[in-house]
């Protein structure tokens, strides 16, 4: 079985779209509406995680570049 994700454009056609491929009998449908973000996560909890060290914003860009080379 082949699985294929479809990201439609035009929102007023989606609904035909789907009944469409609902009408092939060898195509199983199934709708995944997803709204905002996969993770909520409340970015107040990260609040003070730098506090009492001493670090700057410089040797935090300095690490990720080291990273990324």
């Amino acid at each position: 079985m082949s699985k294929l994700i479809i990201d439609i454009r035009d929102k007023t056609k989606e609904k035909t779209f789907v009944e469409f491929l609902k009408t092939i009998p060898f195509i199983t449908v199934q709708e995944n509406k997803k709204t905002g973000s996969k993770n909520k996560v409340d970015f107040r909890k990260s609040f003070g995680i730098w506090m009492g060290r001493k670090i700057t914003l410089k040797d935090i860009r300095d690490r990720a570049w080291n990273r990324l080379k």
